[in-house]
């Protein structure tokens, strides 16, 4: 029916996008390089948790635009 609300009708899931990543074994892993890492446990890190990481695309804010929005307030109260 068109125009009518979405009210009682499951979401459809693509199965596709929630299919496990294959692990990487240790012969995959990059060798440390100091000229990039400040420690080889900053190294370790980013190679298990950061290196296949999805990218957080980021924008710059105008502060003054913000001033009518609670997010002042949030960072108030976290100082």
């Amino acid at each position: 029916m068109k125009g009518g609300s979405s009210k009682g009708k499951e979401p459809v899931i693509d199965v596709d996008d929630l299919s496990p990543r294959s692990k990487r074994t240790r012969s995959l892993t990059r060798v440390y390089d100091p000229n990039k890492f400040r420690s080889y446990i900053a190294f370790q890190t980013y190679e298990n948790f950061f290196r296949e990481a999805s990218l957080l695309v980021e924008r710059a804010v105008d502060q003054p635009s913000l001033l009518e929005t609670k997010i002042p307030k949030w960072f108030t109260t976290k100082d």
